[in-house]
């Protein structure tokens, strides 16, 4: 296992010193180099794409930890003598879904004013 994880990382670092040495550049790295930067509006859309990615992302999380402490909340029922910690932690869970959700749909609606 050892080998496996360190044969690769040898082996790139015994390329990276010859490279080095015979002062070798990848064809993609003068691609890269000469590719166009990107203009202001283009950043200020890809972050507005960011932005709106994560307000979603923060919603569906809201929900999935609702739905789980649903589920939690179920099970608490049927939990003998450990119910309580299973309501205790639902209510927990539910706590933090409601907060993901309002906290998304508050950041959507800022969003959309802006």
């Amino acid at each position: 296992m050892i080998v496996g994880v360190f044969l690769p990382i040898v082996l790139l670092a015994i390329y990276e010193f010859y490279a080095k040495y015979k002062n070798i550049e990848s064809a993609q790295y003068h691609r890269y180099a000469l590719r166009a930067q990107p203009t202001q509006k283009e950043l200020t859309e890809s972050l507005n794409s960011g932005q709106d990615q994560n307000t979603y992302g923060y919603k569906v999380m809201g929900w999935a930890f609702i739905s789980i402490a649903l589920l939690f909340f179920a099970l608490g029922f049927w939990g003998g003598g450990g119910g309580i910690y299973l309501f205790t932690m639902g209510f927990l869970i539910l706590a933090l879904g409601t907060y993901a959700v309002r906290y998304a749909s508050n950041k959507a609606k800022a969003q959309v004013l802006k």
